[in-house]
């Protein structure tokens, strides 16, 4: 993998550890942001830059975390992306949130918590970037990758455990004809990088249900459908363990051929 900028990724004294160990710490950090801003929204409204240095205090190391504003719409309610500096780099992120005269209303709190998770899940897991790095200037991100994630952030209606086989049969279909001419180190990033897409969509949307109700439950003016589950609904978890299981096929095809090339060697 290739370095990751220092902008975009916590020491490694914060975040080494287990995968569990860099969850907890991703919740720790989004109690104290919530215990940040909650005392500094009034008349259901936080200023951004109230927002912006509760972030900065909150942070165990000061990243540069850019706050942009987006068009809100019921499709599109915020966002998270990089920042690319020369050579495709990455260099720091952004949070993407509704706000008209400096100040956020406190119904788009939720998915600024959702949006900040992201952000966290990045700062805590440098391979994310450095896999994101690799694949951009491998020309990864092409069209079949393209629909591969609508695939995968599709909103399932399920109703029975065959509806769920029949959207698990669906996403199979859709990754293996992406990986279809790639080479083999370049499948194994593609599927990883997906993965980590599913399983950061659902720690980002476990929080904003959390707190969501906890904003709910002080009184604070929020978008009541923000306490509903969509993991159950979009399949995160499942979608995540499906990638994890052909990641585990794809290294195990391979070894088999290295086996194979070498049992002919030796013959």
């Amino acid at each position: 993998m290739n370095p990751v900028n220092s902008a975009v990724k916590f020491s490694y004294n914060i975040s080494r550890g287990s995968s569990q160990r860099r969850i907890d710490a991703v919740s720790e950090i989004t109690d104290k942001f919530y215990d940040g801003i909650l005392p500094r929204i009034h008349n259901d409204v936080i200023k951004v830059n109230d927002f912006k240095s509760v972030i900065r205090s909150i942070l165990p190391e000061n990243k540069p975390i850019r706050i942009t504003g987006v068009k809100n719409s019921e499709d599109y309610l915020g966002e998270s992306d990089y920042i690319y500096g020369k050579n495709d780099e990455v260099i720091g992120q952004t949070i993407g949130i509704p706000f008209k005269r400096g100040k956020i209303k406190s119904t788009d709190l939720p998915t600024c918590i959702h949006e900040f998770v992201h952000v966290l899940d990045t700062l805590f897991n440098p391979k994310y970037v450095a896999r994101t790095n690799k694949m951009y200037r491998h020309g990864q991100y092409d069209a079949n990758y393209d629909r591969c994630f609508d695939v995968l952030y599709h909103h399932e209606k399920c109703k029975t455990p065959k509806d769920k086989e029949d959207v698990l049969n669906r996403v199979r279909k859709s990754v293996k004809t992406a990986l279809s001419g790639r080479s083999k180190e370049d499948k194994i990033n593609f599927i990883q990088e997906l993965r980590n897409e599913m399983q950061t969509e659902y720690n980002a949307h476990t929080a904003e249900v959390v707190y969501a109700k906890k904003l709910d439950s002080e009184g604070i003016k929020i978008n009541k459908e923000d306490m509903n589950d969509y993991n159950d609904g979009y399949m995160f978890k499942e979608k995540g363990e499906l990638l994890k299981q052909m990641g585990l096929e794809l290294v195990a095809d391979s070894r088999k051929s290295i086996s194979r090339k070498n049992g002919l060697k030796n013959f």
